[in-house]
């Protein structure tokens, strides 16, 4: 049960923090970043995890969606540097290019253990991002890499807010962080 909840937590951040990135400036921190282009966003994640001593397979890339504007990423940054899950806010610091985001949560596979976690968003153009995260506690460690990248406007009938994968070259809506009815 405590492995598929790290699981799942590290995948959820991996999704929000590309996603949560361009409204850094928004937070209470210090640091400020650039607007992202409003627009459809395409990322692409590889997860390696170790819980309790045991590797588990990397398996493929994850390719998530999101059609965004500025209501959508300012949602996703409050998600992300929110206080959630027993998390301290995150502390932001960076500028230019790079930035770097910690947080430190209490173990949730109990204990006097803490989970921490350290990640690096580098801004490559207005149209590409890259992210780097390390995840620690007594129990598991997880590294997370994401490339992020802007594919043009949002598809006819996508609207901001609509998150989901690629499949055929197609999106396929799986939610809208909205709250947004989903599409037929």
């Amino acid at each position: 049960m405590h492995d598929r909840f790290l699981a799942r937590s590290l995948r959820r951040a991996a999704m929000l923090a590309p996603v949560g990135v361009a409204v850094l400036g928004a937070t209470a921190s210090a640091a400020t970043l650039p607007p992202r282009r409003p627009g459809f966003w395409q990322t692409t994640m590889t997860m390696e995890m170790t819980l309790n001593g045991k590797s588990i397979p990397k398996g493929a890339p994850t390719v998530t969606a999101m059609c965004t504007d500025a209501a959508t990423d300012a949602i996703e940054m409050k998600k992300l540097t929110g206080n959630r899950d027993q998390c301290a806010n995150a502390h932001i610091a960076g500028s230019g290019k790079t930035y770097t985001m910690t947080s430190s949560c209490a173990d949730p596979m109990g204990g006097t253990g803490k989970l921490t976690t350290h990640t690096t968003f580098t801004i490559l153009s207005h149209t590409a991002m890259h992210m780097e995260s390390v995840t620690k506690s007594p129990h598991m460690s997880g590294h997370i890499v994401s490339n992020s990248k802007w594919l043009g406007a949002c598809p006819a009938g996508v609207v901001p807010g609509d998150v989901g994968h690629m499949m055929n070259g197609k999106f396929v809506k799986l939610t809208n962080i909205k709250g947004a009815a989903k599409a037929p």
